[in-house]
């Protein structure tokens, strides 16, 4: 995926994160974005279509306590933001 730099943007948060996880974002009128929650192998945790402005709330409480990466980006695979994540019990 390439990253871009634009006024597109997601904050996760909090973080660390412990049974709960928020994530606002802002995406271009015209993509359909993906939001993915992946663990540090790379394997896909969680995987959401969202539309082009919003905020996701994700219940962790059953993922291990450990660091994830969380990416946003759209159809063609263009990278808006990819965030480090603690989730913690």
């Amino acid at each position: 995926l390439a990253a871009t730099s634009s006024p597109y943007h997601s904050k996760v948060y909090p973080n660390p994160a412990g049974n709960r996880l928020y994530v606002d974002y802002t995406l271009p009128d015209t993509v359909k974005g993906v939001f993915e929650l992946c663990d540090l192998h790379g394997r896909i945790i969680h995987k959401e279509i969202i539309n082009t402005q919003g905020r996701l709330t994700l219940d962790t409480h059953n993922l291990q306590a450990g660091i994830y990466y969380c990416k946003v980006y759209d159809a063609d695979g263009v990278l808006y933001n990819q965030t480090k994540l603690v989730i913690i019990h």
